[in-house]
């Protein structure tokens, strides 16, 4: 199972968008609202209003079937300046399978200029409302019961990071600086920036992702590394976003991102969150290729490895990562950078080995 959110845009995105739209309501309310209005929610009623609203909708999708949907925009006259999420469903056979987790986070992403973002569940759906919970949303006590549904609803409201994001960036990236001044092994500040610059070129392609959670995550990836620092539960990481104001719940987001990154603690297992995905990738892209071989003897050179030891580090390590990566973009890169280490391990072995050309 792999599946992308987008856009809707295509004819057959809109007819299946709308069968998910009647489809979800079946699954997921009767005993909830009116059993009239459900009559009432036809397949044909629910094609006319994805035909009339397909502005603002996103589709999840299972290969080519949508298996999901989410529509978002302004709030409006009652609440300007406000960014809302309308709906959000996905079949019930993916539930738990992390598609509303995407959905959200794409919403989010689409919504990341308001510094709220509100939105409406029935009061009695108690599943909806601990999603909700989990990606940071709080009632604020206002309730409303709809005559047509004949069914109470509660509003929801979840504020965004609390500096501009811009601003949270350009500090993290001078913590880095000064927290790696003295390191010149491989895992310095410059190694950090381009995991930063990987995992937001592969974000490019991902755009159900949390750009927030990505960005903190690779600038912070390395800030509690263990074999850098004796700290406990990502100590350095959360001390610095509680300093930038960063919701205890985005923190949390970013440190387990952050701890899916290591090689040695997390081999052949994929990380969780599409988040935790991408900042893996961006830190194993720049272990292989030219720099993952500066890299390579940087670091042995600095704990006193031979020229031998270090190149074993390609057998146990970096000739490996090529078929570990999770995304398709990060896929391509490492294929080319993956080539260009066996060239060099062919080259070093005939020059060692007395071969000359």
């Amino acid at each position: 199972m792999d599946i992308i959110v987008k856009k809707m845009e295509s004819s057959e995105e809109i007819r299946d968008k709308a069968y998910v739209h009647w489809k979800a309501w079946h699954e997921a309310y009767p005993g909830l609202v009116s059993p009239e209005y459900l009559d009432k929610l036809t397949l044909e009623r629910c094609e006319e209003i994805a035909h009339r609203w397909p502005v603002g909708v996103l589709v999840a999708k299972d290969g080519e079937r949508v298996i999901g949907f989410a529509g978002f925009g302004d709030r409006g006259e009652d609440a300007p300046g406000t960014g809302e999420i309308f709906a959000l469903y996905v079949l019930s056979e993916y539930y738990g399978t992390g598609a509303a987790q995407l959905l959200m986070q794409a919403c989010l992403e689409q919504l990341k200029q308001y510094p709220e973002v509100c939105l409406w569940v029935l009061k009695e759906n108690k599943r909806a409302v601990r999603f909700y919970e989990k990606c940071g949303f709080r009632t604020d006590g206002t309730e409303m019961t709809s005559a047509v549904i004949a069914a109470a609803e509660i509003r929801m409201w979840r504020k965004t990071v609390a500096m501009p994001f811009e601003t949270v960036i350009e500090t993290a990236k001078v913590y880095i600086e000064e927290l790696f001044a003295s390191n010149a092994g491989g895992h310095d500040a410059a190694h950090t920036l381009r995991v930063y610059q990987n995992a937001m070129a592969l974000a490019n392609s991902l755009p159900a992702c949390d750009r927030t959670v990505v960005a903190l995550a690779a600038l912070l990836h390395d800030a509690d590394d263990h074999k850098l620092f004796d700290t406990k539960d990502n100590a350095n990481a959360r001390t610095f976003l509680e300093g930038q104001g960063v919701p205890r719940e985005t923190a949390d987001r970013i440190c387990e991102a952050v701890n899916s990154v290591s090689f040695s603690q997390n081999r052949g297992r994929r990380p969780r969150t599409l988040e935790g995905q991408i900042v893996q990738d961006a830190d194993r892209l720049d272990a292989i290729g030219a720099v993952g071989i500066a890299r390579t003897f940087a670091y042995g050179g600095e704990h006193g490895r031979s020229l031998e030891e270090s190149v074993a580090h390609f057998h146990e390590k970096l000739l490996l990562l090529k078929d570990e990566m999770n995304s398709e973009a990060a896929k391509r890169i490492a294929e080319h950078r993956h080539a260009f280490m066996e060239e060099f391990l062919r080259e070093y072995a005939g020059e060692t080995q007395g071969e000359s050309k």
